[in-house]
């Protein structure tokens, strides 16, 4: 319900201080944010307080999986969520915190001991990430390697968002490595390499300054079927299987020009990946039917297959088994 007072004047009178009625939205922000700190400031307390004790009445993300152990978990996530998504400067004017440094990237305790400094009274991004350091130096001495594998995702697609290294995806590539390879023999795991996958799915085919092609949609295909037979059963491998998939997955597109003359050929664009035959064929339509125009897929093309054929052949098409589009 921002909306309602987002536009509304600062009142100073003291007399209306303690009155919600008549804050506004920068008032609304400070006593918030003072209140998830509140949340948090019996850390010991809460850290061994089991969550299942109270999670009747509670619904928060990773419930059914447990990545919520303790009450401290829940609250500093609730924290980080609010951080995360308030505004990142109400008070420091020209100054302004940025997530320059690779540092920001690490993993474990070499995060969580990682000095992060800001102007004063600044706020979001920079809260978020004090958060993040507590609720990481807890996870790593629980030794709970689920949780903290998931609090590192989540944190690490944190610092990417905000990151303004242009060399952030290869920041963020390392530390996923270096969390598969500490964390190789447990199942969560499997999320990480996921999500290394994924990158290297989106680096597609890369030629070098000698010629030499490397094709990563093959590299991440491997590493999804390496993932699924490692990890059975896992998220991780659940998401390799939609990735791989998707890597898989055939493709075929057509586009001809916008105007044909009759009786003349007519040059068309094929764009296609993972296709090594088409069928064509050509069928009579009267001169104002759209095949387009009415019902569904299947009726379109039900009505198309009961057209007239003039024409139809088969045409192979280059196989290249690269899984790239041509």
């Amino acid at each position: 319900n921002s909306y309602q007072f987002a536009n509304r004047t600062n009142v100073d009178s003291n007399a209306l201080a303690d009155d919600f009625m008549t804050w506004d939205q920068k008032r609304f922000n400070e006593e918030t944010r003072k209140l998830y700190a509140a949340s948090l400031e019996q850390a010991v307390l809460l850290q061994n307080t089991d969550i299942s004790s109270i999670s009747e009445i509670l619904s928060y993300e990773g419930k059914k999986s447990g990545l919520r152990p303790t009450l401290y978990d829940f609250l500093a996530h609730r924290a980080i969520e609010f951080y995360s998504n308030g505004s990142d400067n109400d008070e420091i004017g020209t100054d302004e915190f940025e997530v320059n440094s690779p540092e920001f990237f690490n993993i474990g305790t070499n995060f969580s001991s990682f000095k992060i400094t800001a102007p004063r009274n600044f706020y979001g991004t920079y809260e978020a990430l004090l958060v993040y350091q507590n609720l990481v130096d807890f996870r790593t001495k629980k030794n709970d390697i689920p949780a903290l594998i998931e609090l590192e995702l989540k944190r690490l697609d944190n610092i990417y968002e905000n990151s303004i290294s242009p060399d952030k995806e290869e920041l963020l590539l390392n530390s996923y490595n270096e969390l598969a390879n500490k964390y190789t023999s447990n199942g969560a795991v499997a999320e990480v390499y996921f999500k290394i996958a994924q990158i290297i799915n989106g680096k597609g085919v890369v030629t070098d300054s000698n010629g030499v092609e490397t094709n990563n949609h093959k590299k991440a295909l491997e590493l999804c079927e390496t993932t699924i037979k490692k990890y059975p059963s896992t998220d991780g491998a659940t998401n390799c299987e939609a990735l791989k998939t998707s890597i898989q997955n055939p493709i075929l597109s057509i586009i001809n020009e916008d105007f044909l003359i009759p009786n003349k050929a007519f040059k068309a664009s094929l764009n296609y990946k993972n296709t090594a035959l088409i069928y064509c064929k050509i069928i009579s339509i009267g001169a104002n039917e759209n095949l387009g125009s009415k019902g569904s897929s299947k009726d379109i093309i039900k009505n198309i297959n009961g057209k007239k054929i003039i024409k139809s052949w088969s045409q192979a098409l280059p196989n290249l088994n690269d899984f790239k589009n041509h």
